[in-house]
Parts: C-alpha cells; structure tokens; sequence
C-alpha cells in the first residue's frame, strides 16, 4: 500500500466524502451505504462536523474514512466516532490505525477530554483496532425490535401523572444522564418526544426518550425508544418502568417498534425482551481517556 494522503472532510468534496464512505462499507455487517442526501442529513443530525472529520486518498482515490463530531457533556469534551471504513482493498494494511490516529490528534487539537465509539460485537478486528489504540469496552449495548401488535401492559397510573415534553427539557430531571450513546442522547432526538413521570408529590420519578416515525400518509408506523430510566433507590422501580416503557412504546395498532443501544443490562431490557421484543444487534460501547 502506498502512502495515504489524510485529509479533512472540509477540504474534500461532497462526491469525495460519499465514496469513500459508501467504499469503506462495502461488504460490512450491514448495509451502511447511503445517498449523498442521507450521508448530509446524518452528517447534521448526529453533530458530526467536516473540520473534525478525516478521509484517507490512496493515488488520488478515496479509500477511507471516520467521521468524527464532538459535544460539551457536563463542562468536558466528549468526542464520537461516528463510523470508520475502509476500501476492502486495503484492510488489513493498516490504514485503519492511520485514520484512528489522525482523529486521535484531532481530538488533542480540539481539547477534548474523552474519546467514544461503539462497535458491532461481531466486527473482533474493528474492537481490537480499537483497543490498541488505547480504546476500552466500558458496556454492551442491545438493539431490540418487534413488529405488529404488542402487549405492553401498564401497572396500576394512579400514582403517577405523565407530562409529554421535549427532548432537551430532559435535562432539568435531576437524576437525568447525559453520557449515554452517543446517537441516544437529546441532541441526537432533537426531533424526538419525551415523557416525565411524576409521583403524588410532583417529584418527577422516571422519563423516557424515543422518536415516532410517520408514512407518507401521515400515519404513525414506528416508534423508537433511545432512553429509560427511573430515579435511583425508588422501591417502584419496575412500575415506574412498566408505565414508561407502555406509554413511549405501547399503542393499540401494528407498529415497528425499536430500542437502540440500550445497555444490555438494563432492566427495560428484560422488561421489553418478556413482552415479545428481539435483539437484532449488539455493540460494545467504547471510550478512550485523551486529556
């Protein structure tokens, strides 16, 4: 392999950006290719930004890529790699650890504290890519799905009153936590819902986050959940966690219904795999100290 030539996604074109990564995902676990639309709007959904962003040209040709965005979370810098590809021709030869690197010193450049990443648990060459680099498994997460009709029944809401609110009022909540995945967190969901729960007394208990997805037509066809959490030490832990899970997910129609990059042990996990969900994916969630 000769040389490679890194570049900001800034200084490059669109076509270039494009091809590189729709290249750097030929034959990968799933389909990850996408339309120069697709790549722009996910570019701008998930905070991934051009000037943090690095491609690799092997004699003038893109032949790989990462995508990088960063977010202040709690007064630190928290980096996210939002995907690494290479061209099949040069796997294996290294380019990889050269475009992690390149981000790596961006990332120094950019004062940033904390470096994350997830991976599919089955792609051992990525984890281990990762891991010499200074990258650790600090959780798995789990993608679950069901589609059609689903039981999620409700415990006893008496208790409880549910406030419909937006996604970035989540981070009033007090027990509210921001570095979860970086595709679940608010600014990911800005064009999601979210809902509180609160106790008689007005104490707000538990929340969840999720975005609901229209047809054409304008008719609800999916729901997908990003977060579920309930405050610490409540003894009605798995009520409040009922009564969330059925009010974000449950609907008396067929639906596609979705949770992504929950952590596996979470107990909405459980609760969802009882109620008829599958896991269709897992990912090793990753993070890597930089200052």
């Amino acid at each position: 392999m000769r040389e490679p030539v890194i570049r900001r996604l800034s200084q490059c074109t669109l076509e270039e950006a494009l091809e590189a990564w729709n290249k750097g995902f030929e034959g990968y676990f799933i389909d990850a290719t996408m339309t120069l639309d697709a790549f722009l709007a996910r570019m701008a959904s998930e905070g991934l930004s051009p000037a943090l962003s690095v491609i690799a040209f092997i004699d003038g040709k893109p032949s790989g890529i990462v995508l990088n965005g960063i977010r202040t979370i709690r007064g630190k810098r928290v980096s996210w790699n939002g995907g690494t590809g290479v061209a099949p021709a040069f796997r294996g030869q290294g380019l990889g650890k050269k475009l992690i690197q390149a981000s790596l010193d961006i990332y120094r450049e950019e004062q940033v504290n904390t470096a994350t990443l997830e991976a599919i648990q089955a792609n051992v060459p990525a984890i281990e890519l990762y891991q010499r680099m200074g990258y650790c498994i600090v959780d798995r997460l789990a993608i679950l799905q069901h589609k059609g009709m689903c039981e999620l029944p409700a415990e006893e809401l008496a208790p409880y009153t549910v406030v419909k609110a937006k996604p970035q009022e989540l981070v009033r909540v007090p027990f509210y936590e921001p570095m979860t995945a970086w595709q679940t967190q608010w600014p990911s969901v800005r064009d999601g819902e979210s809902l509180i729960l609160a106790d008689s007394s007005g104490q707000e208990v538990a929340y969840c986050l999720y975005r609901r997805g229209f047809d054409a037509s304008g008719a609800h066809v999916s729901t997908t959940l990003f977060q579920c959490e309930v405050k610490p030490d409540r003894p009605d832990r798995e009520t409040l966690l009922r009564c969330a899970l059925a009010h974000a997910l449950g609907s008396p129609r067929e639906l596609t219904r979705r949770a992504f990059n929950m952590l596996r042990g979470h107990d909405a996990v459980r609760l969802l795999l009882g109620a008829g969900f599958e896991q269709t994916s897992e990912q090793v969630m990753m993070t890597r100290a930089i200052q």
